[in-house]
Parts: structure tokens; C-alpha cells; sequence
């Protein structure tokens, strides 16, 4: 990738520690692109290729991906999403949040090593596999709809079935 990646502005909502959001469309947000909150994407609909540090592949429906702080990264579609006229459509759902959401020292406590080397391993990003990721994926779903307590306690569960998995690159 030639082009300097550029700062993407994630405007998390006020009333709200960390966002959630089901994007739909013709295709993704297809800018190279980096931003501090770090990211939990999971890919419902739409094939391309993606751009993730130095690393480029294919992408494909039902993907799940742990993105760091100010990874660069970008996900093109392939040609035909692009085509006037084109019905196909892309769909993920997308978590932002900060690494001190619940706290500059939260995930310093022994009870989440586990997750705090896994923030720190998801700068070079990281690729959920197997039936982790079909797990996280049932709880991304709830996490959409979860009010209050529940969204922290479930992007936590989250976190920590990730961090606990071997089914990761």
C-alpha cells in the first residue's frame, strides 16, 4: 500500500462507553484507514479482499477480526459490489472502544491478564476461527440489543472467550 493510511473519526456516543453498529450497504467503508479506538468486526455479507497492517487476503461471509489501536487497515469488495445496477450488499457488525473504557488500570488486575495480552497481541490484529468464532458471533448479535450492564458484561465475555481461545491468527 503506496498511500499513507488516514485517521478515521469514530464518534462514540455520549451516553455509551463503547459502540456498537450494523453497517449496511453497496460495500464497506473501502479507505485505508486507521483510528484509536480498537475494533471487533464481524462479517455478515459481502467478498473482497482485505488490507490489514502489511498483510493482504481474501475476505468471505461469517469472518470475525480484533483490530489494535491505529492498525491501518481497509476492506475492498470485490468489482462487481461496485457495478451500477449491482444488488449485492455488504453487511458487518462493528464494536469501537477505547482500551481505558472501564479505566486506565481495569485490565491490570490478575482476573484479565488474559484479556490485556490479547489487546496487546490485537495490534498486529488478530483472525477468530472455529467455533470461537461462531460463539462470539452469538454473543456480538446479543450485544447489539444489550441495555445498560449487559453490553459491558457481554463485550467482556467477548473479550475473554477470544483471549482464551486457541482458535485464533
Amino acid at each position: 500500500m503506496a498511500a499513507k493510511p488516514h485517521l478515521l473519526k469514530v464518534s462514540l456516543k455520549p451516553e455509551s462507553s463503547f459502540n456498537v453498529s450494523q453497517n449496511k450497504g453497496p460495500n464497506f467503508y473501502n479507505q485505508w484507514h486507521f483510528h484509536p479506538e480498537i475494533e471487533l468486526i464481524y462479517i455478515h455479507k459481502g467478498r473482497g479482499t482485505r488490507l490489514i497492517g502489511t498483510n493482504v487476503h481474501r475476505f468471505e461471509p461469517g469472518e470475525l477480526f480484533l483490530f489494535g489501536s491505529n492498525l491501518a487497515h481497509m476492506w475492498r469488495c470485490d468489482p462487481e459490489y461496485f457495478e451500477a445496477g449491482s444488488k449485492l450488499k455488504a453487511e458487518v457488525t462493528v464494536v469501537y472502544f477505547h482500551h481505558d473504557f472501564l479505566g486506565d488500570k481495569f485490565f491490570n488486575v490478575p482476573e484479565l491478564k488474559s484479556i490485556e495480552m490479547l489487546l496487546e497481541k490485537a495490534k498486529q490484529g488478530i483472525k477468530v476461527t472455529g467455533e470461537t468464532r461462531n460463539h462470539v458471533r452469538e454473543l456480538i448479535t446479543r450485544l447489539a440489543g444489550a441495555k445498560g450492564l449487559e453490553r459491558v458484561v457481554t463485550l467482556l465475555a467477548i473479550l475473554d472467550k477470544i483471549a482464551t481461545s486457541k482458535e485464533k491468527e
